[in-house]
């Protein structure tokens, strides 16, 4: 059951949405045994939210390759450093169909 939870806001430089979204996609393409949402708020805001059952999960996505290339390109697509929140989950409701 996942317990933890990271949330990461992004504010897009003017025409560098995409690039924000292509990131995204790479996560999904490499993604690791947790699950993740990436939202677009606004027209260059972007929330990332992931959740895990353990912490070594959260360090691997703090550590791994959508977090290198923030780091190495975030200066270029962000008009600031991104906003990291590390959470812990309270609850959960999962919608029936």
């Amino acid at each position: 059951m996942e317990t933890l939870a990271l949330v990461v806001r992004l504010e897009a430089r003017s025409g560098k949405e995409r690039e924000i979204e292509h990131l995204f996609e790479t996560l999904r393409e490499n993604q690791a045994g947790y699950t993740w949402y990436a939202l677009r708020s606004g027209p260059s805001s972007f929330t990332m939210v992931a959740v895990f059952s353990d912490e070594s999960d959260r360090a691997a996505l703090l550590t791994g390759s959508f977090a290198q290339s923030l780091l190495l390109r975030g200066s270029e697509l962000l008009v600031e450093a991104p906003r990291i929140e590390l959470a812990d989950i309270v609850a959960v409701s999962a919608g029936q169909k």
